[in-house]
């Protein structure tokens, strides 16, 4: 499963796969439909940046897109 936050200027972000995330199936299908440049790696999703987030969402090729409608009871 990967994260994609929508944050609150609009980019649309996921963690560097250098971070240790997996390059999943689901995430390489959300890149191809959103464009490669749309949704960008990043080295800095905090834990501000994640409460702030317009949208928080999980990619996984098996349950799809799922939303995130709760963070640590935020």
């Amino acid at each position: 499963t990967n994260l994609i936050a929508v944050t609150a200027d609009g980019r649309i972000l996921t963690p560097a796969l250098r971070l240790g995330p997996v390059e999943g199936l689901g995430l390489e299908i959300v890149r191809e439909g959103l464009g490669r440049e749309e949704l960008r790696e990043s080295d800095g999703i905090d834990r501000a940046t994640l409460a702030s987030a317009h949208e928080l969402i999980a990619v996984n090729a098996v349950r799809g897109v799922a939303a995130i409608a709760e963070l640590d009871a935020l």
